[in-house]
């Protein structure tokens, strides 16, 4: 019973980190893509 609050202290942790890679990872565009247009336009 003691052990539960534990687990439930990293889970909540873990799907925290988790999340806030996630956003980050949505929120930079991708390396190529910008390249990729200015070769096109030059």
């Amino acid at each position: 019973m003691w052990s539960l609050p534990w687990w439930l202290a990293c889970g909540a942790a873990l799907a925290w980190i988790v999340l806030r890679v996630r956003e980050k990872a949505a929120r930079r565009p991708p390396y190529g893509g910008a390249q990729g247009d200015r070769e096109q336009a030059a």
